[in-house]
């Protein structure tokens, strides 16, 4: 059958272009740093995200929970908790990103994955529930943003550094050099850009208001170490697994805030930790949370297994006794 030249030519693109597609969706997998498929030639360098523990941080990967004490390759979807008091945590990686987390933080990597483009390593994009980051990005590395979402503020950022305090309902903002662009998670209103020295903050259900400069309030939390500017730290290799010290399956009370977050990572986690609502006591708990988490019903409840029906209330009638 003859074709044509027009039509061959457009399912040699089509071969070429699907090929592609599929060879970078495989390369993925659920590491930052991985690999590309043999004989698939990488276009792009790829980025490692280390985590440098001050003091210990608890490590939340796949469905196990760890603390790590050294220098740790993360990957997309780990969540990491800093201690209550003593030390916090550092972030690098080779796309220019530095960023130190404060005592009593939690952060994520989110696990989608992020574009790249024009040759330049792209850096991660970050979900901090709860605690103090902040973030010194030096665009020469990196042409693309980094993002940090958090309840109430999604955070963009080129270059520079920024200050971020995030809680379940409110997040404040302070651009220390550089620029930002931030908007509500809900896309409410267009984005906001916030200069060098400006501050922000912003209560769930509240407009965004005109930058100012930071509240009293603010500067009296800000820990001191976020007072002085990012320096990297001296190079040590880090480990690609956690070690099995004080490992164990992850339990709901590790991941309880994460499953009620409004963040976007949130739609990742009935995939992700389903395989644990087979067993007690995670499945009674998070039964007994489903007004908050809905999106785990089809879980306790699948379409075979209908959901238990509550005693009636109503009297039966006479003659059915």
């Amino acid at each position: 059958m003859y074709l044509g030249k027009g039509t061959a030519a457009m399912i040699i693109w089509l071969h070429k272009h699907v090929r592609s597609v599929a060879a970078r969706l495989l390369a993925a997998g659920s590491a930052v740093s991985f690999a590309l498929m043999p004989g698939v030639r990488a276009e792009v360098p790829t980025v490692t995200l280390t985590l440098i523990p001050e003091a210990p941080v608890t490590l939340v990967r796949g469905t196990s929970t760890f603390v790590v004490e050294a220098p740790l390759s993360l990957h997309p979807g780990d969540l990491i908790s800093t201690a209550l008091t003593a030390g916090g945590a550092r972030l690098e990686d080779s796309a220019g990103t530095v960023a130190a987390l404060g005592p009593q933080t939690r952060l994520a990597v989110n696990p989608w994955p992020r574009p790249r483009r024009h040759g330049k390593p792209d850096p991660e994009s970050l979900a901090l529930l709860s605690g103090w980051l902040k973030v010194s990005h030096d665009d020469t590395k990196s042409i693309n943003t980094i993002g940090v979402d958090t309840p109430a503020l999604l955070v963009r950022t080129e270059d520079g550094a920024v200050v971020i305090h995030a809680s379940s309902n409110e997040t404040a903002l302070f651009v220390e050099t550089g620029h930002a662009s931030t908007r509500p998670p809900d896309g409410s209103t267009q984005p906001m850009i916030v200069d060098n020295n400006a501050f922000l903050r912003r209560t769930l259900g509240q407009a965004m208001h005109e930058p100012s400069r930071p509240d009293a309030e603010f500067i009296r939390q800000l820990p001191l170490t976020f007072r002085d500017p990012l320096g990297v730290l001296p190079k040590r290799a880090p480990t690609h697994e956690p070690g099995a010290t004080e490992a164990h399956q992850t339990t709901y009370g590790d991941v309880a805030d994460w499953l009620t977050t409004r963040l976007p990572i949130r739609r990742t986690f009935v995939s992700r930790f389903q395989v644990l609502a087979r067993r007690e006591p995670f499945r009674s708990l998070v039964r007994s949370e489903l007004k908050a988490l809905p999106e785990w019903r089809k879980v306790l409840y699948p379409p075979h297994l209908p959901e238990p029906q509550r005693p009636s209330s109503t009297p039966p009638a006479e003659d059915s006794i």
